[in-house]
C-alpha cells in the first residue's frame, strides 16, 4: 500500500506539472558566438538579435538579459552546465541557418536557487562550501570535477551554490557516477576553450557559405558516394541528422518520411528521459518514507524538497519536449515550402522553353 501510495502521489504531482503553462516552464537564456546574432529564449524557441554578436564580459551579459528580459527583474548571470542545440541559427548578413551546439547563459532572477540535480541510481551526491571563496563557474566545474576523480568517478551534473556577486559563488553541488554508467544526453559536459562565447571556430559549411569557394562538383560528388552506401539506421541519431540536415537511410526518400521518423525519435528520447525521471522521483519517495520511521520532521522537509526539485525537473523536460517539437515543426515547414519554391520555378522554365519553342 505503501509503493501503491507513493505512485500516486507521483501520477498527481506530475498531472500538477502537466498542468502548468508554459510562460511558467522556460528558464530565461542567451547564447553568443561571434559573427552572428545573439540568441535569446522565447517559450517555444529562440530568436535572433541582429544588433549583438558575441558578449564574454559578465556585466554586459546582465545587461543583455536584462534587455531582452525586461520582465524577470534579471539580477544575476551564469553559465549553464549542459550544451543546448540550437537548430536555426542565422549569419549576420543572410538568412541562411545552420544548427550549433551552444553552451548558453542563463538569466537569473530573484532570490539564487540551486539546480536541481537527479542522482541516478548507484552515484552519489556531494557538494563542496567555501564562505571564504567566492570563484566563478569554470573554477567551480573544475572542483566538483576533480572530487569525482579522486573517487574514481566521472562527473554526471552540477550547479552553483550560494551567489557571492555578479557570476561568481561560494560553493557547488555535484553528482559522481562510476565510469561506464553514462546517459550522454544528459550528462555534464565540461567547459572547453571552443564553446567560450569569444573563440568560436566555424565550421566548413559556415566558412563555405562565407567565401563561395567550395568546388560544387567535388561536393556533388561526395553526395552520390555517401547515398551508394546506405546508413545503418541504428548507429544515427535520426533527430540530430534531421536537424543538420545530415545523410538519412535510403528508405527515407522523401521530405515526410524524413520528418515523420525523426519526430518519433525525439518523443522516444523524451520518454526515455521522463520514465527514468519516474524511476528516481520514487526511489527518493521511498527513501523519505524510511527516514520518517525515524525523524518525522526531517522526512517532512525532505519531502518537500524532492517534490519541488522534481517538479523542476519535469517541467524543464517538458518544455524542452515542447521547444523542439515547435522547433522540428518550423523546420519541416520551411523545407516543404523550398521544395514547393522549386517546382515553381521547374514549371515557369518549362513554360518559358515551351512558349520559345512555339515561336
Amino acid at each position: 500500500m505503501a509503493s501503491f501510495g507513493v505512485a500516486l502521489a507521483i501520477v498527481g504531482l506530475l498531472q500538477f506539472a502537466a498542468s502548468a503553462s508554459l510562460e511558467d516552464k522556460y528558464e530565461p537564456m542567451v547564447a553568443f558566438i561571434c559573427e552572428r546574432p545573439a540568441m535569446h529564449r522565447t517559450v517555444n524557441s529562440w530568436v535572433a538579435d541582429r544588433s549583438v554578436d558575441c558578449l564574454d564580459g559578465l556585466e554586459d551579459i546582465l545587461a543583455y538579459c536584462q534587455k531582452m528580459y525586461p520582465e524577470h527583474n534579471v539580477s544575476n548571470v551564469v553559465e549553464a552546465s549542459y550544451l543546448v542545440t540550437i537548430p536555426d541559427w542565422p549569419m549576420m548578413h543572410t538568412d541562411r541557418a545552420l544548427p550549433h551546439r551552444v553552451r548558453p547563459f542563463r538569466c537569473l532572477s530573484g532570490t539564487f536557487q540551486s539546480d536541481a540535480l537527479l542522482v541516478p541510481q548507484h552515484c552519489e551526491f556531494d557538494h563542496r562550501h567555501d564562505q571564504s571563496k567566492c570563484d566563478g563557474f569554470s573554477d567551480w566545474s573544475k572542483v566538483a570535477e576533480d572530487a569525482c576523480r579522486k573517487k574514481g568517478d566521472r562527473l554526471e551534473s552540477f550547479g552553483m551554490l550560494l551567489n557571492c556577486k555578479l557570476g561568481h559563488f561560494s560553493g557547488v553541488e555535484y553528482v559522481c557516477c562510476p565510469q561506464g554508467n553514462s546517459d550522454e544526453s544528459t550528462r555534464y559536459h565540461a567547459p572547453q576553450e571552443n564553446d567560450k562565447p569569444d573563440s568560436w571556430i566555424k565550421s566548413s559549411e559556415e566558412v563555405t557559405t562565407a567565401t563561395g569557394k567550395q568546388d560544387s562538383a567535388s561536393w556533388e560528388s561526395s553526395i552520390s558516394a555517401d547515398a551508394d552506401d546506405d546508413l545503418n539506421e541504428d548507429a544515427v541519431d535520426l533527430y540530430e541528422a534531421y536537424l543538420r540536415d545530415q545523410p538519412f537511410p535510403t528508405k527515407y526518400d522523401n521530405e515526410h518520411k524524413k520528418f515523420l521518423v525523426a519526430k518519433a525519435w525525439m518523443k522516444k528520447d523524451q520518454q526515455r528521459k521522463i520514465t527514468k525521471l519516474l524511476q528516481d522521483w520514487q526511489a527518493a519517495r521511498e527513501h523519505v518514507d524510511e527516514v520518517r520511521k525515524t525523524d518525522k520532521e526531517a522526512a517532512n522537509r525532505l519531502s518537500e524538497e524532492i517534490t519541488e526539485r522534481f517538479q523542476n525537473l519535469y517541467s524543464a523536460y517538458q518544455d524542452e519536449h515542447n521547444s523542439e517539437r515547435e522547433q522540428l515543426v518550423a523546420l519541416h515547414l520551411q523545407r516543404v515550402q523550398a521544395l514547393l519554391n522549386d517546382r515553381k520555378r521547374e514549371a515557369m522554365d518549362r513554360y518559358i522553353e515551351a512558349l520559345d519553342d512555339g515561336d
